[in-house]
């Protein structure tokens, strides 16, 4: 992204790049906290949020107000866009007294497995209410339930050894 965002600001030379590097993780920190919780560099409208946050930041510019009302109309947007605020949901799954690996952990449709500390993570979730999930380990009573997802979330969940 430096290459595109030097391009961007009419830069040739390697002397700002350290600044500019600055620019483009703040402006990803910024958006993150508008609620922007995608940010791929190789998507077109994160790269004219950067390029216009840069411009708007970056050296002594006559422009910059203007520049500065853009980015902000465009964080506003992508923050209200589904497709760039999405979640991370991550479970952690124990027993009585130790993590499960290899449990099943099944949610919106997708299948993951623990590793070795219990944990697995799913991204890219989108924000609702009653949201099933399932937990299945050998040996153990199985688990349902439903979340309400607003924000990235972490979830423990400890199962109970089956009786026989």
């Amino acid at each position: 992204m430096l290459e595109i965002i030097k391009l961007a600001l009419r830069i040739k030379s390697t002397a700002y790049d350290e600044e500019i590097l600055g620019l483009i993780e703040a402006c990803k920190i910024d958006l993150g906290l508008a609620g922007v919780n995608i940010i791929e560099e190789a998507d077109p409208l994160i790269h004219r949020s950067v390029i216009l946050y840069s411009k708007a930041n970056f050296g002594s510019n006559s422009d910059s107000e203007k520049y500065q009302k853009s980015y902000d109309m465009l964080k506003c947007s992508l923050s209200l866009a589904r497709d760039y605020n999405a979640y991370t949901l991550t479970f952690t799954i124990i027993g009585e007294t130790n993590p499960i690996e290899d449990a099943s952990v099944i949610f919106n449709g997708e299948t993951k497995e623990t590793n070795i500390s219990g944990v697995t993570v799913f991204t890219g979730i989108k924000e609702g209410v009653n949201q099933k999930y399932t937990v299945i380990a050998n040996g153990y009573n199985d688990v349902s339930n439903y979340l309400d997802i607003t924000a990235s979330t972490s979830v423990e969940i400890t199962m109970l050894q089956v009786v026989i």
